[in-house]
């Protein structure tokens, strides 16, 4: 299997998904596709010759730490910039607004990989740097500016238009593929595919655009395996980690239910050829003694019923081979429970997406 991924893993926690219980069925099958969202919000930056203050104004405002230059007269008031915070949503919000700078600092660019994916609101897997990426024509002085510079065709179809132009999402998780490996690809892809914001067709479409960019094999061979069911990072990379572990696919998102039609609960994923249940375990799942509580009892439910409930998270992540011997110890526990015959019903919460059954 390629790379998981390059760079030092965020952890995963970027961003979660709401609620199981509120989340709509994945776009794919039959739901309203909605349009990703614009590129006119420029997330606090904005530029000096449009300020109210002078030049000299500016310059006070700088150096009195009220606000931060990002580019030549580009700035951003220096309380939303938070640059001592280094919790990972306050991260995400300065790359965000370095990558809206470096749009607009070059002509023709469009912000790209790491912050299209950023500006366009769907999840980052892994950081290299804070350095925001831009894609710029061939040719295209960037004038030395602190950001990667893409060169590659950028047809008018591959990107969103506004304020801050960016490449449109479908190009962006085949940029993320091609340059940062299949991990930071399918958190992306499995969030936009969820969302109905892409389309597996439009992903090809646009690989087909790209012709024979570097590493859009890669990218082509990623579409393949996206899957809209996954409703966080570490579940998107886990999927991934399975597979490179040779362990049986499971089936995600499936609803528990005791023989007389109680809802026990809802596992992230299921086998149902062994009788285990996988569970994903994220610091974000988790919010306080009560939420840990409930979570204990739901999982006594599960187990009360039968059902053989095996956990890991990050670590597991990083290290595979650690995750083996836990998942093989599950399906023992639960070959010496089939004798007592299994007191739950499944019921997958999702319908398989077709071209992932």
């Amino acid at each position: 299997m390629p790379s998981l991924g390059r760079g030092i893993h965020s952890g995963g926690f970027i961003h979660r998904a709401p609620s199981r219980a509120a989340r709509p069925n994945p776009g794919a099958h039959g739901m309203d596709m909605t349009h990703e969202p614009s590129a006119d919000d420029q997330h606090g930056v904005f530029s000096g010759s449009t300020s109210s203050l002078t030049k000299s104004g500016l310059e006070h405002a700088v150096t009195r730490g009220r606000l931060v230059r990002l580019r030549r007269d580009l700035y951003v008031s220096a309380d939303s910039y938070a640059a001592a915070d280094s919790s990972p949503s306050a991260a995400r919000a300065r790359l965000r607004q370095h990558s809206v700078a470096a749009a607009l600092a070059v002509r023709d660019a469009a912000a790209s990989h790491r912050s299209g994916a950023v500006l366009s609101g769907v999840p980052i897997w892994s950081w290299q740097s804070q350095r925001p990426c831009i894609t710029v024509p061939q040719g295209r002085d960037t004038g030395g500016l602190a950001s990667h510079a893409h060169r590659a065709r950028l047809p008018a179809e591959h990107v969103v238009d506004g304020r801050v132009p960016r490449t449109a999402l479908r190009r962006t998780i085949l940029d993320l593929a091609r340059e940062h490996g299949v991990a930071d690809a399918v958190v992306a892809g499995d969030f936009a595919l969820h969302e109905g914001w892409v389309t597996p067709d439009e992903l090809r479409g646009t690989a087909a655009d790209c012709g024979r960019f570097p590493g859009i094999k890669r990218a082509r061979r990623v579409i393949d395996l996206l899957d809209p069911r996954m409703e966080s990072p570490l579940e998107s990379v886990s999927r991934l980690v399975l597979r490179s572990i040779s362990f049986p696919e499971p089936t995600p998102q499936v609803n528990i239910y005791s023989l007389d039609g109680r809802f026990l609960g809802r596992v992230d994923n299921y086998w149902d050829e062994f009788g285990v249940a996988g569970e994903v375990d994220g610091r974000e799942k988790y919010d306080g003694e009560a939420s840990l509580w409930d979570e204990k009892r739901r999982q006594d439910e599960l187990e009360d019923a039968g059902l053989v409930i095996v956990r890991w998270g990050m670590p597991e992540v990083r290290s595979p081979a650690s995750l083996r011997p836990k998942l093989y110890a599950a399906v023992a526990r639960a070959a010496r429970r089939s004798a007592e015959g299994r007191g739950w019903t499944a019921h997958p919460a999702y319908p398989s997406p077709l071209w992932a059954a």
